[in-house]
């Protein structure tokens, strides 16, 4: 029930509430005791139109209520205060056009945002999805910014002459800030997942990239920006490797979510728990070394779903987690269409929110076909 409810427009609860409140209205004026008065609620239908109806519904809404308002001068005469509250109630209707023409404007501006914004990302981060050799990949991305779709999450994914190299990462902060750094990375994994001869020397580039570009950035700041200054900037990273015999899987994590194997046998779900979990890109410095491998073996059938911490530390309303390991040994099945593992999933995650993103969610799905 709740969840149908859910599903109803906002215009249609609008309309709701403004024809209840106009019938209270009349209600109040022809109907009950003389102390209670129609103003109020018609007021109130004036607000809600203003808030949530387009202009012209909002108009309408005005002028039902100034009809209301001259039947009752036509039924019950005129004196001082019924003229007060009918000047009252015209200045009100004209000012609810305003605001309401003002709010369907900054929406529409709005919208564009999210356009560009949208545009712009997907300039600097392509969809991975596609086949790449026996590898089939799809992803998902859903930002949990409010001013534009866009947030401080990576995927990326490279053919190289050493095999299918990928990137999962989660940059610190949110927002149209963020994009920049998350061009920056993407940019540095795309040219040196070619260049590194194995994935601690790919991590070692992609930690140098980022700390050049700590020594020369400044904060940023302003609405829909949220990435902190230099000092505090650091990125989550998850880097995976199945090399060009199809079979050999290698991973090395920077502080990132542990990956997990779906075996297409039976549906078995291994967690691939990090030999090392290491620091976060621009933060490495702290203890150095190089990034520590692991490796799996990746059967044909199988399937390797990464993920950022979006999508683990996603809560309902009552505070609980969201448990992708458990989800996905729930569902009893190998994946043979990773787009549609991840539209599933997505949406578990929709309901178990509630439809509120407090982060970034990011997710990969990697099958190895025949």
């Amino acid at each position: 029930m709740v969840e149908r409810l859910r599903r109803i427009p906002a215009a249609v609860w609008a309309w709701s509430v403004c024809g209840v409140l106009l019938v209270v209205g009349v209600l109040a004026e022809f109907v009950l005791p003389g102390p209670i008065t129609g103003p109020p609620p018609l007021i109130a239908a004036c607000f809600v139109a203003a808030a949530l109806l387009s202009p012209a519904a909002t108009m309408l809404v005005g002028g039902t209520v100034l009809l209301i308002e001259a039947v009752v001068l036509l039924v019950f005469g005129l004196d001082f205060h019924d003229a007060q509250d009918l000047v009252a109630l015209v200045a009100l209707v004209v000012v609810s056009a305003v605001v309401c023409r003002v709010r369907t404007r900054r929406r529409a501006e709005l919208a564009t945002v999210r356009e560009v914004a949208e545009a712009a990302q997907r300039a600097v981060l392509p969809p991975p999805d596609g086949r790449y050799g026996r590898l089939l990949v799809a992803s998902r991305y859903d930002a949990a910014g409010s001013a534009a779709h866009i947030g401080g999450d990576l995927l990326a994914v490279e053919s190289t002459q050493h095999g299918v190299r990928m990137l999962i990462a989660d940059v610190r902060g949110k927002g149209l800030g963020a994009i920049s750094v998350v061009g920056g990375v993407a940019g540095a994994f795309a040219e040196y997942a070619h260049l590194a001869s194995d994935l601690p020397t790919l991590v070692s580039l992609l930690e140098a990239s980022l700390r050049r570009r700590k020594a020369r950035s400044r904060p940023t700041g302003g609405v829909g920006y949220d990435v902190p200054d230099s000092a505090e900037l650091f990125v989550t990273a998850l880097v995976a490797e199945v090399a060009r015999d199809g079979r050999t899987l290698r991973t090395a994590s920077c502080g990132h979510p542990a990956p997990l194997v779906v075996r297409g046998a039976d549906g078995a779900v291994e967690v691939l728990e990090p030999a090392e979990d290491g620091l976060p890109l621009g933060l490495r410095d702290l203890a150095p070394g190089p990034a520590v491998v692991r490796s799996d073996e990746l059967r044909e059938g199988d399937a390797l779903l990464l993920f950022t911490d979006g999508l683990a530390e996603a809560r309902d309303a009552a505070g609980a987690f969201f448990d992708p390991v458990a989800w996905v040994a729930a569902r009893g099945a190998g994946v043979s269409d990773p787009g549609a593992v991840l539209r599933e999933l997505g949406d578990a995650v929709v309901r178990h929110t509630g439809g509120v993103l407090q982060d970034d969610t990011s997710m990969l799905v990697v099958r190895r076909d025949a």
